[in-house]
């Protein structure tokens, strides 16, 4: 298993930006049923271990999964 994605909801978040690249967080949120604080969290860590990279969209972000990361996966 890839170090980050250890916690279920980390996966659930990878899994889903795998499925749909380029989403806002609220969308996410909505799709998982998760908070915007607890996804947010989740969303930093991610970007900080380089599994996930983001776009400044206006006043939002865009969340990717790392497209270096993707390959191998």
């Amino acid at each position: 298993m890839t170090a980050g994605l250890e916690l279920e909801s980390r996966r659930r978040i990878y899994e889903y930006l795998v499925a749909n690249p380029g989403v806002h967080l609220r969308r996410i949120g909505q799709a998982l049923g998760m908070s915007t604080g607890m996804l947010s969290y989740h969303l930093t860590y991610l970007e900080r271990e380089g599994l996930v990279q983001s776009e400044q969209d206006g006043p939002r972000k865009r969340y990717f999964i790392d497209r270096a990361v993707k390959g191998g996966h």
